[in-house]
């Protein structure tokens, strides 16, 4: 679990509702990768339509919370091609 603290301080002046790009902004990321962790469940979005996604200040510092427990994809890759190998 990441520091809730410093967490809180990072999300001060966020808005309560954020575009997927001001998480990636503020994240360091890809537009691209925050929308495939709204994709694949692991960051929770409020959908009002079919090309306009929010993410709560709230369901973002839980992810970011959390985020150090995520498996990375590239590991889970990496381990099932050392697998498929033995």
């Amino acid at each position: 679990m990441n520091d809730p603290e410093s967490i809180d301080q990072l999300l001060a002046d966020f808005p309560d509702l954020a575009h997927p790009k001001e998480v990636a902004d503020l994240m360091r990321v890809r537009l691209n990768t925050v929308n495939a962790w709204i994709r694949e469940g692991k960051l929770s979005s409020i959908s009002a339509g079919r090309r306009v996604n929010r993410v709560m200040k709230s369901r973002l510092r839980e992810f970011l919370l959390h985020a150090d427990e995520m498996q990375d994809v590239d590991d889970t890759d990496a381990s099932a091609k050392e697998k498929d190998s033995q």
